[in-house]
C-alpha cells in the first residue's frame, strides 16, 4: 500500500511541476460563426498577482471555409490599442493554423501586453477587417471563437 502512495505522490508532482503556469483561460464564442464589426469580446481577469509578470495567448477557433488569409484584430488593454494582423493561411491556401476536419486552431503568443501592477484587468477584443478599397468589412463568416489565456512568466 505505501508503495502505491509513494508512486502516486511521485506522478502527482510531475504532472503539476510539467504543467503551465496559466492563470486564466476565457473563450468567447461568436453566433453562428458570424462576427459582425460592432461585436466587440470582453474578457475579464481578475485575482492576479500584482508583483508577478504575465503574457497572453491568443486563439482563434475558425472554419476552413473562412474567407481571407489573415484576421486584423483591434486589442484594447489598459487604455491602448494594439493592431494584430493574424495570418491564418499562407498564400497558396495552406492554413498555417492547427485541426482536422472543418475546424482549425491559429494560437499566437502575445508578449508585448502591458499588464501594469494590477490583480485585475479587462482586455476588449473586435476585428478590423477591411476590403481593398478600404472599406470596413461589416460581417467576417467562419470565426467561431475567440479565446484569451492570461500565462504567469516564469
Amino acid at each position: 500500500m505505501k508503495i502505491k502512495l509513494y508512486y502516486f505522490l511521485i506522478l502527482f508532482v510531475l504532472f503539476n511541476s510539467c504543467s503551465k503556469k496559466s492563470k486564466n483561460v476565457n473563450f468567447m464564442n461568436i453566433e453562428n460563426d458570424i462576427w459582425s464589426v460592432s461585436d466587440s469580446l470582453f474578457f475579464k481577469f481578475k485575482d492576479l498577482d500584482s508583483e508577478k509578470k504575465y503574457y497572453a495567448k491568443l486563439t482563434v477557433k475558425h472554419k476552413t471555409d473562412y474567407y481571407y488569409q489573415n484576421l486584423i484584430l483591434f486589442l484594447q488593454a489598459n487604455n491602448q490599442i494594439d493592431t494584430l494582423n493574424l495570418q491564418l493561411a499562407k498564400k497558396n491556401g495552406k492554413w498555417n493554423s492547427k485541426g482536422a476536419g472543418d475546424t482549425r486552431f491559429y494560437s499566437k503568443t502575445l508578449k508585448n501586453l502591458n499588464f501594469g501592477k494590477k490583480d485585475s484587468i479587462c482586455i476588449v477584443i473586435y476585428h478590423a477587417m477591411r476590403s481593398t478599397n478600404t472599406n470596413q468589412i461589416r460581417d467576417i463568416h467562419g470565426v467561431s471563437s475567440v479565446g484569451l489565456e492570461i500565462i504567469k512568466e516564469d
